[in-house]
């Protein structure tokens, strides 16, 4: 098994503003998201280790310009957010209490059993710095980008204790989720965080209808399906687990 990378030069665009770096079905890979604003950017993952990490940050260079970045990861993973090492100097690390808790408290275990899955996977991981997040939040922040704003929420406790979701308000609704398989994106992001208290549920934030909206999981292509469905199998899912 060689070293799951990034791949470069595969950044697609799938609405204003919103680009996707997928992972073209490589374990071990995230798709990894970049929205860019007027003012500043986000990137959505940071995949596994400081070589991922540092394709990913040249990619949102390379779309951002000299905008000032800011990094989320949608769980604490190794293959979503052990590259952020790359990342410090260059970006602010926000996200919400559990995750950043969770990795606090599992992050150098997870080093280790990742290590262990292979020759490959141990060499990305050799020299992992644990990166703490430089903004946390409790149930959701909005983060205003300058023409765009993202909307992290915390999901609660499925894959992880700390699975969140970011929600960007485009023309035609997108999501950057986590292993869930089922996030949406409707909501913005900013260089402007503001935290706020709410329930933390995707019914909750009162996007049932039947608006159909694209989504993007943590590792897996893109799809089309409407939010209620969307709602409904995530439902599904989370019932069965």
């Amino acid at each position: 098994m060689s070293a799951p990378m990034v791949p470069e030069g595969a950044t697609i665009q799938i609405a204003p503003r919103v680009h996707v770096i997928p992972d073209q079905r490589i374990e071990f890979v995230p798709n990894a998201g970049i929205v860019v604003g007027e003012r500043a950017a986000l990137v959505i993952e940071t995949a596994m280790g400081a070589a991922n990490g540092e394709r990913v940050l040249r990619e949102a260079r390379r779309l951002a310009g000299e905008r000032p970045l800011l990094l989320t990861t949608t769980h604490f993973h190794p293959e979503h957010a052990f590259g952020a090492q790359a990342f410090v100097g260059s970006a602010t690390y926000i996200c919400n209490r559990a995750q950043a808790e969770e990795l606090a408290a599992k992050g150098r275990e997870y080093v280790e059993m990742f290590s262990g899955f292979g020759p490959a996977l141990e060499e990305l991981l050799r020299d992992v710095e644990l990166v703490a997040p430089q903004v946390v939040y409790g149930d959701e922040a909005s983060v205003d980008l300058g023409g765009i704003v993202v909307e992290l929420r915390h999901f609660g406790t499925a894959h992880t204790r700390g699975d969140q979701v970011a929600f960007v308000a485009v023309a035609k609704r997108q999501a950057a989720c986590a292993d869930l398989d089922l996030t949406l994106a409707a909501g913005g992001l900013g260089a402007r965080v503001v935290a706020r208290r709410t329930a933390a549920s995707l019914r909750g934030r009162g996007e049932g209808g039947g608006r159909t909206g694209h989504h993007r999981g943590g590792h897996c292509g893109r799809g089309t399906l409407a939010t209620g469905d969307l709602l409904a199998a995530a439902g599904r899912k989370l019932a069965a687990a």
